[in-house]
C-alpha cells in the first residue's frame, strides 16, 4: 500500500487541531453520548427512556424505522433531531441541541467503492463544537484509499476546532480491523475506554466500531455497553 496520501490527510487533520489549540484554552466540557442501533421492534418510548434514564445529552441513532419514529424519540427525550437520512436500508439521525447543520451524502472512493454517511455539527457553547458522523463503507476495493477519503472529508468539512465522534460500519470484520489500524494515529476506538478494553481483554469480532478525536481535542472518560448494539460514552470535549 502507498502511504503518501494517508500521511497528507493525517497532517491536514493534525494541523487543524493545532490551529484550534493556539486560539485559546477554554475549559473542557463533559458530554454523554448514546450510540444505538434499534431494530424494527424497538419502540420510540423504549429508546427515549434509555436516553433520559442515562442522562445522555446526545444520541446517534440507527434504525430501519421511518422518520416519524425518530421524531417521537426526540420528542419524548426532549432533544432536537437532525433530518433523518436513509443509507442502504438503514435510517440515521442524531439527537441533541439543534444542529448547526446536517447532511447525508455519498463519497466515491478512487479505485472502487463508496462511503455513505450522515453528518451533523453541533455547537455546545461558543468554545466547543461536536461533529457526529455515522459512516458506511461499502464494497471497498482499497481500505487505505477509503480511510484517506474519510480523513480528507473530516479535514475539509469539519470545523477546525470541532471534536469528532463517528461510527464506521465496514462490510467485513477484517476490513473493520484494517480501518482501525489506519485510524489509530489520529482517532481512538471507544472500545479502549470500556472496562474490557482497559483490562486488555480481546474485543469480540466486530465490523462496526466507534472512534473519537482528534486526540488533542477529545478524551473518553469511560464507556459501557448497555445492550447488544448500544454503547454509552462519557466524553471530555475541548482539552
Amino acid at each position: 500500500m502507498k502511504q503518501g496520501r494517508l500521511v497528507i490527510a493525517a497532517v491536514a487533520v493534525m494541523a487543524a487541531a493545532c490551529g484550534g489549540m493556539m486560539m485559546g484554552t477554554p475549559k473542557p466540557v463533559n458530554r454523554d453520548v448514546l450510540i444505538t442501533r434499534a431494530d424494527a421492534n424497538t419502540s420510540a418510548e423504549q429508546t427515549a427512556q434509555m436516553l433520559t434514564q442515562r442522562g445522555a445529552q446526545f444520541a446517534m441513532l440507527a434504525s430501519p424505522r421511518d422518520s416519524a419514529w425518530f421524531a417521537e424519540v426526540a420528542r419524548r427525550a426532549n432533544l432536537a433531531s437532525t433530518r433523518p437520512g436513509k443509507v442502504s436500508g438503514t435510517t440515521y439521525a442524531f439527537l441533541g441541541p439543534k444542529a448547526l447543520g446536517d447532511t447525508t451524502l455519498t463519497l466515491a472512493i478512487p479505485g472502487g467503492g463508496v462511503i455513505r454517511m450522515h453528518d451533523a455539527l453541533f455547537e455546545i457553547d461558543k468554545n466547543h463544537q461536536l461533529d457526529l458522523m455515522s459512516v458506511q463503507m461499502d464494497s471497498i476495493v482499497n481500505v487505505q484509499r477509503a480511510v484517506n477519503k474519510l480523513l480528507e472529508y473530516i479535514a475539509g468539512d469539519v470545523g477546525a476546532t470541532a471534536s469528532v465522534l463517528f461510527a464506521i460500519e465496514a462490510p467485513t470484520v477484517a476490513i473493520g480491523d484494517s480501518i482501525a489500524v489506519l485510524m489509530r494515529p489520529l482517532y481512538t476506538d471507544v472500545y479502549e475506554c470500556t472496562a474490557e478494553g482497559r483490562s486488555g481483554a480481546a474485543r469480540a469480532p466486530a465490523a462496526a466500531r466507534v472512534y473519537f478525536g482528534p486526540i488533542a481535542r477529545m478524551r473518553c472518560e469511560s464507556a459501557e455497553r448497555l445492550a447488544p448494539g448500544t454503547l454509552l460514552g462519557h466524553f471530555e470535549i475541548g482539552l
